[in-house]
């Protein structure tokens, strides 16, 4: 086990936390593959699919998938390529409350009084627009705006 590529499956997302769920002959039998590395095996499941002709389910179960993981898998894959076999950040991709409207009432009220401190503004947040936000919340879009 190549402790340095572990490490770098980690840090970007694509450590195989069920490797030990991979019963691909091809990953029991050969060094070159490596069932921790998550793109690798997402890889050949698809590859196993469509180029061996193996069934959906024996190639779900052999590479440790469910069925239904297999096809999101594919179309990420006919949609983006290798990159869609990376893994994909969940979450919110913006900040839900900060709307334009709520940016606007910002940069008035830093116009008006540029003194005012972000915790003074969030304060005036709640209480004009009935929103609550985290002080780090707007100091990040402040900082987008000054930054492009």
């Amino acid at each position: 086990m190549n402790t340095s590529k572990t490490k770098t499956l980690i840090e970007n997302g694509s450590f195989n936390k069920n490797a030990d769920s991979v019963n691909s002959p091809m990953f029991k039998s050969n060094p070159y593959f490596d069932s921790q590395d998550l793109v690798q095996v997402k890889y050949e499941m698809l590859r196993a699919v469509k180029a061996d002709g193996l069934n959906v389910s024996d190639a779900s179960r052999q590479f440790g998938f469910s069925r239904t993981a297999y096809y999101k898998i594919e179309k990420r894959f006919c949609d983006a390529g290798v990159d869609g076999l990376c893994t994909q950040k969940t979450g919110p991709k913006f900040p839900s409350k900060i709307t334009p409207d709520i940016i606007d009432f910002v940069s008035q009220i830093k116009e008006e009084c540029p003194d005012m401190t972000n915790d003074d503004i969030v304060e005036k947040i709640r209480g004009e627009k009935g929103v609550s936000i985290h002080k780090r919340s707007l100091q990040r879009v402040q900082a987008k705006k000054k930054h492009p």
